[in-house]
């Protein structure tokens, strides 16, 4: 398959502080681009006004020193499009003599205080034209590398490149927006829309694209309305079902904008680069879905189109659509600096990541939507989590100064492994032959999500046992992991550059927490297992005996589990056969709904100082963790 830009790379500009670069699918697939708001998502359609105004290689542009990261117009932006020289060549047969094709534009803020665009051609590492000291001369090596002679032939080049790549993309920013005033030709709203169906000399095209519309409200099962109109004064548009007329503030916004998506792609048969912001906005999860085949599938006069589209969005069911040679990027901001990355890096890691979620029973958007996602054994420790963490922030924050709040889904999310079936899960990034579901038996949970926190029972095992080198080898896997992280969160996680090979060096590990404690249950706070209890014994016709004469309610240990605490202690019918509490699932609902902050803090209640500060020790790695990658403050 083919594709018309390759490629794109942004420096300076907006939120991108340093290079970035954007690879795109081929035609009929999706560049998906996820992340939090505020971290540079949307800007990828709006970079697209460097190809505003006329097309001559120096020329005033409407930028201002906002366009320019944190202002810095000292420095010019940067942005180069990779260009699919194949897909060119029928247009433009002087590329023959391109070893690879390369369309950059500089933005520079003038002495005189104008903002200027810089456009130039480069293969082989060698520019057309060389930007430097507010000076933009052309590069006459250029044309001996090409067996161009003429100055006026390279950028007349230029100057058609431009125009025509100008020519095959349309933006929607956000679509939603249907009823914007039109920021130039390729920047679609509803306005620009009404004039065309109002455009009598098209009537023939409206109508063939009207009647592929119906088809795809039929897939949608959507009422069609019988004819679309304009009242040109309120400038609306008016849809007619029988003799019903309700306008597009009548009918539902998300109705009007599907609409103008649809007319759009069909009435511009020549596009061939389709930008979409949240193309979720105002649609049911099932509309979305039939909505993203429609696109891949859509024809013009019976041959499939061939459209690259790139898919800004916050929605789990757009990303769960996406297939195998989509790519999919996760954005995120440090320091005011916004960064993106491939998510999956081969063609085969959307399968890979679709078996792993399928096995270890993840819906795939829940992780991928999130910035973190910590893994625990089983659901109690979900329920143990979030208490925790509900019920420690405050405390944290107001000792580390922090300000903001942290949000579950977004954040962070907390994903099980199943107990047991962490045994064959993976922390390693290292590619493998898809024709294999398991690696070595490992399920590749990075491919899940690239920023691990993982949650560990101690077991009270022996460094001979095989759980204490799974641990091991987990630790060692997340180490690794750490040391290819982007560079500001390298400097925070500093990984170790030696193997890990003993628990207390695993501890070192900034994402990974190897209880010392037996279990997560062993942390329970004396007064919440006590009354829990007493809240069993009578309101659940416990079959527990002898739990009102125990005295000593402390259950932390790293070799005994609660069950063999309590039993050893008196009580009977409270030990599972692993150790652990016949009651852990009830315990820990009932620690959810009874939580309090003074049963984190050291009293006659809780006279355990090892066990509590072990527990916020590790609670504060946890939290440093989110709020690092999240760059929260």
């Amino acid at each position: 398959m083919s594709n018309i830009i390759k490629s794109i790379s942004i420096e300076n500009y907006r939120g991108f502080e340093t290079k970035q670069v954007l690879e795109l699918t081929a035609f009929n697939d999706i560049t998906f681009l996820v992340g939090q708001n505020n971290t540079g998502k949307s800007l990828i359609t709006r970079l697209f006004n460097i190809f505003d105004g006329i097309t001559n290689v120096s020329t005033r542009i409407s930028f201002t020193n906002n366009d320019f990261f944190d202002l810095q117009t000292d420095k010019p932006i940067h942005i180069i499009f990779e260009l699919n020289k194949d897909f060119l060549l029928t247009e433009f047969s002087l590329l023959g003599e391109f070893d690879d094709v390369l369309l950059g534009f500089f933005v520079n803020k003038e002495p005189n205080k104008e903002f200027r665009r810089y456009c130039y051609l480069e293969t082989n590492n060698v520019k057309s034209h060389v930007l430097e000291n507010d000076t933009f001369d052309y590069n006459s090596n250029f044309g001996q590398e090409i067996n161009v002679d003429r100055k006026d032939n390279i950028e007349g080049l230029i100057g058609n490149l431009i125009d025509f790549i100008t020519n095959t993309f349309l933006v929607f920013e956000p679509i939603r927006a249907f009823d914007k005033e039109q920021q130039n030709s390729y920047f679609k709203t509803g306005k620009e829309l009404i004039n065309w169906i109002n455009d009598k000399s098209d009537s023939d095209i409206a109508l063939k694209v009207k009647r592929k519309i119906k088809e795809y409200f039929n897939e949608l099962n959507l009422e069609c309305p019988d004819d679309v109109n304009t009242d040109e004064d309120k400038k609306l548009f008016v849809f007619s079902f029988g003799d019903l007329k309700l306008t597009s503030n009548e009918v539902g916004t998300g109705y009007s904008m599907l609409y103008i998506l649809l007319m759009e792609l069909l009435r511009n048969e020549n596009k061939h680069l389709v930008i979409i912001d949240e193309i979720e906005s105002h649609l049911q999860p099932g509309l979305i879905r039939v909505l993203i085949r429609i696109l891949r599938e859509i024809e013009v006069r019976g041959t499939k189109r061939n459209v690259q589209y790139i898919l800004a969005t916050h929605s789990p069911t757009v990303i769960e659509s996406a297939k195998e040679k989509d790519f999919l990027y996760r954005f995120q901001k440090f320091n005011q600096s916004c960064t993106f990355y491939k998510f999956f890096r081969t063609k085969d890691d959307l399968t890979q990541m679709r078996q792993a979620c399928n096995d270890l029973g993840v819906i795939p958007g829940d992780a991928l939507l999130s910035n973190i996602v910590i893994w625990v054994e089983g659901p109690t420790e979900i329920l143990w989590l979030r208490k925790l963490l509900e019920i420690y922030l405050p405390e944290y924050k107001d000792s580390k100064n922090k300000t903001s709040n942290i949000i579950e889904g977004l954040h962070f999310s907390i994903l099980m492994t199943g107990g047991g079936l962490i045994s064959n899960l993976s922390f390693d990034e290292q590619d493998f032959d898809i024709s294999m579901p398991l690696t070595e038996q490992y399920l590749k949970v990075l491919r899940v999500n690239p920023n691990p926190f993982v949650i560990i029972d101690f077991d009270a095992v022996e460094p001979t046992h095989e759980k204490y080198k799974r641990s091991l080898r987990i630790a060692n896997e997340i180490n690794d992991n750490n040391k290819n992280h982007v560079d500001r969160i390298k400097d925070f996680l500093n990984p170790d550059a030696h193997d890990i090979t003993t628990k207390d060096k695993a501890d070192e590990i900034k994402n990974f927490w190897w209880m010392k404690a037996k279990e997560l249950e062993n942390y329970c706070p004396p007064k919440i297992i006590k009354d829990f209890y007493k809240h069993y014994n009578d309101n659940e016709g416990s079959s527990v005996e002898n739990w009102g004469n125990v005295t000593d309610w402390n259950v932390y240990s790293a070799e005994k589990g609660v069950g063999t605490l309590l039993e050893e202690r008196g009580i009977k019918e409270v030990k599972a056969k692993s150790g652990t509490i016949k009651h852990k699932q009830k315990l820990a609902e009932y620690l959810n709904k009874n939580l309090k902050p003074d049963d984190l803090e050291e009293n006659t209640d809780y006279p355990n100082k090892p066990q509590l500060d072990d527990l916020k020790e590790n609670l504060d790695k946890l939290l440093d963790y989110i709020y690092t990658i999240n760059d929260l403050k």
